[in-house]
């Protein structure tokens, strides 16, 4: 006997055929754990209660933490979407960007103070020029920054805005990167940015002008001084910074909505597996639950043992493909029950047809292959009087008049079967699904060919 190749469909067929195995083990491990859960259980049941306990101190620490954290997430994106309403910057179009640049520098009056020194001379302010136009620009820097710009904007333009919101758009003395420049040499730079409703000239002339009408208060308590505009500028950019600032906005709403939503199925799931109170009927019902999945399993590996052990015939086609016999034809068997109908149908039970189909099927076959041998052997691993009812049955056939059958059962088993195989012109092979063994037809096949006759095919009854 040749390697017989095994797939995935063959155990299919194998396990749905004996299912009754299958659910008869499952069924004794089921009612042995059962019973053993019954008689332990007793014993145990306290220690059951305190780790109920334990579990259930877990549940609702989990379910405030998930709750305490769906309650961060939404003060998040009420934080969020109040400051995206309120914020200007965030109107602002990232690849069109307003930007407003106004310079002016601190003026001083190099005669108007003189210090004495130790040999009895003077030095005049020239030589601290510098020094104090640093200290009175840094006076304007201070003002700027502290500017009420709502009151500013709202005299400059009658349109009322958030103070909060317009400092997001003013920048004193800033780099465009937002650092401050120290060393300014007096020079003072207003920066703003423009919004759909907001010039940012307008912001930086109101902002400038509010500071030329603090220009007498600082002199009071520094010195002398003018104001020059040194230059006023506006430009388009491309704020890559601001853009990336906006999209991480928006992510923050979706992220924190996602994660409130992700929580709240964690919450649901979990009041879902809230523990509940130890029961000895639920408990006895799970061990008897786990013994029947056990079951299962086991009575899995015996099906497919036991298929293993005797390798049944099970597909119509499978003689054909082990060992090149041709099928002639087959009888589908009617009214099997649920499951071995469906192993049925896996099989392949299409390449079947009902009993008068079949015979004619059969018998078209036979006459097709018999050519001029006019005695045929109809052979197999069935009983003798199956092989007789079949032969009388083909022998009825209209293709097979002037054929002479004779049955026999297994060469390997009888005499007789033998006397009639020397002389036979043709064998045919009668099988059964799940009935006829793989090894025994293989050996019935080798032994005919032994005997130098040809071998038309199979049958299946």
């Amino acid at each position: 006997m040749k390697h017989i190749e095994l797939t995935l469909k063959e155990f299919v067929i194998a396990i749905l055929y004996r299912w009754k195995l299958v659910v008869a083990i499952a069924l004794i491990l089921a009612a042995l754990f059962g019973a053993y859960s019954y008689w332990s259980v007793q014993g145990s049941f306290t220690q059951l209660e305190e780790e109920y306990q334990s579990r259930l101190a877990t549940y609702e620490q989990n379910l405030m933490a998930k709750q305490a954290s769906i309650a961060y997430n939404q003060d998040v994106i009420a934080a969020t979407e109040k400051y995206n309403e309120n914020s200007l910057l965030m109107q602002i179009d990232p690849y069109n960007k307003q930007v407003a640049t106004l310079n002016f520098s601190v003026n001083l009056d190099p005669d108007t103070l003189e210090i004495p020194t130790a040999n009895g001379g003077t030095l005049g302010i020239v030589d601290l020029r510098e020094t104090l136009a640093r200290k009175i620009a840094r006076q304007y820097f201070i003002l700027a920054e502290s500017a009420p710009l709502s009151d500013i904007i709202m005299q400059a333009t009658d349109q009322h805005y958030n103070d909060t919101a317009l400092r997001e758009l003013a920048q004193v003395n800033r780099r465009e990167n937002g650092d401050e420049i120290i060393d300014n040499m007096g020079i003072i730079t207003l920066r703003a940015f423009g919004t759909p409703q907001l010039d940012p000239l307008d912001t930086i002339t109101a902002l400038y002008q509010y500071l030329l009408g603090k220009q007498d208060l600082i002199a009071d308590s520094t010195s002398p001084h003018t104001l020059s505009l040194l230059n006023q500028s506006s430009i388009v950019v491309v704020d890559t910074a601001l853009a990336e600032k906006q999209i991480r906005q928006r992510n923050l709403l979706a992220d924190a909505a996602n994660q409130i939503e992700t929580l709240q199925d964690e919450i649901e799931t979990l009041r879902r597996e809230k523990p509940a109170a130890p029961s000895k009927i639920r408990h006895l019902l799970t061990n008897a639950a786990l013994g029947f999945v056990l079951g299962l399993l086991a009575g899995l590996v015996a099906a497919i043992f036991h298929y293993l052990l005797n390798f049944p015939l099970q597909a119509p086609e499978q003689l054909q493909q082990q060992t090149g016999l041709r099928l002639l034809g087959g009888v589908e068997k009617k009214g099997l029950p649920g499951l071995r109908r469906l192993s049925s149908r896996l099989a392949g039970n299409f390449l079947l047809a009902p009993a008068p189909e079949a015979l004619g099927m059969m018998a078209a076959n036979i006459k097709e292959l018999i050519a001029d041998k006019r005695r045929l052997f109809l052979t197999g691993s069935l009983s003798q009087q199956q092989l007789d009812n079949l032969a009388r049955q083909l022998a009825a056939q209209e293709d097979l008049q002037g054929v002479e059958l004779v049955s026999g059962i297994s060469v390997n088993k009888s005499a007789q079967s033998i006397r009639e195989l020397a002389q036979a012109d043709a064998v045919v092979l009668v099988e059964r699904l799940q009935t006829s063994r793989l090894k025994e037809v293989w050996q019935e096949k080798e032994r005919v060919e032994q005997a130098n006759k040809p071998v038309l095919g199979y049958v299946l009854i």
